[in-house]
């Protein structure tokens, strides 16, 4: 906001318009630009991408067919059916994720909550009840905590993208093995 008011006090009211004062704004409006455009950068193409690479991935892998996904991540980490369209041709997908809708229980614990709690008995929860996803999305610090339930279960990492690169974060695709050999 300043800077448009040193602008315009520059360019317009300032009586004494000469070639150093020209070359001074040139200067700011370049450097005002410069500061702008790197943090721009990095915010839009590397600064938490990987749901939408997840996304894409999702759409467009063959082994196996994503037709069945779990999220474990925070509530609407991902952009969820606004980037898995499929053709009628094309197998539908059946996408879950961690529910954190409000209640008026105060008894009632969201699943992204019981999640994040206890992953390990989470997940040993959600495979008891018979749910076997051809997909599971995680982040890296769970996948590390639930590699050998996972890996019981006929998971293996098929994909990972990185989310943050400043603090390695990785979001991960793990696919299970028996959708493969289906």
């Amino acid at each position: 906001m300043y800077t448009g008011y040193y602008l315009h006090h520059v360019l317009v009211t300032s009586p004494a318009r000469s070639k150093f004062y020209g070359y001074i704004t040139g200067l700011v409006v370049f450097f005002i630009f410069v500061l702008q455009l790197l943090p721009m950068l990095y915010f839009s193409m590397f600064h938490q991408a990987a749901p939408i690479d997840v996304m894409t991935f999702l759409r467009t892998t063959t082994e196996p067919v994503a037709t069945d996904v779990a999220f474990l991540t925070p509530c609407h980490s991902t952009p969820y059916h606004a980037y898995v369209h499929r053709t009628t041709n094309e197998q539908p997908i059946t996408m879950k994720f961690l529910d954190c809708s409000p209640s008026d229980d105060p008894q009632h614990v969201e699943e992204a909550e019981q999640f994040k709690a206890d992953p390990r008995l989470f997940t040993d929860a959600y495979f008891d009840a018979g749910h076997h996803p051809t997909h599971i999305v995680l982040f890296d610090n769970h996948q590390r905590v639930l590699a050998p339930t996972l890996a019981a279960h006929g998971y293996s990492q098929c994909a990972s993208f990185l989310h943050d690169p400043l603090q390695r974060r990785r979001l991960v695709v793990m696919c299970s093995s028996k959708s493969r050999n289906d």
